[in-house]
């Protein structure tokens, strides 16, 4: 029979190991995101200058118990960034971000899933 305290300590202990691995999941997406969001810059609009996609970052922060992962371009680096993503009157969008995020996001949220259940399975005996 599992006691009050062990469900505490087997709680916490859940939670320490999950974060952990939730923060490692979660730098491994920014960065599959990032990466795919550079293919994209290759591809449509072709490079020129290289400095759309030497713009591109992908991190993420740490807010406690909240993990935010971050995609995007530096306008500090190539100014034009946001019109290319976004588009112009004069020309259409080229979402090479929003098109990383989209492909990487199913396979994160499937192996977010997963540390949670695993997280909620009791362990030992």
């Amino acid at each position: 029979m599992l006691t009050y305290t062990e469900l505490q300590q087997d709680l916490a202990n859940a939670s320490v190991r999950f974060n952990k691995e939730l923060t490692r999941l979660s730098e491994r997406t920014a960065t599959r995101m990032k990466d795919q969001a550079i293919k994209n810059a290759h591809v449509y609009p072709k490079k020129r200058t290289g400095l759309l996609v030497s713009s591109i970052q992908g991190y993420t922060v740490d807010f406690g118990r909240e993990q935010t992962i971050y995609v995007f371009a530096d306008t500090d680096i190539a100014y034009y960034a946001e019109f290319v993503e976004s588009g112009t009157s004069r020309m259409k969008p080229r979402l090479y971000i929003k098109r990383a995020i989209e492909r990487i996001e199913p396979s994160f949220q499937k192996q977010a899933e997963k540390l949670l259940q695993k997280a909620l399975k009791r362990r030992g005996g």
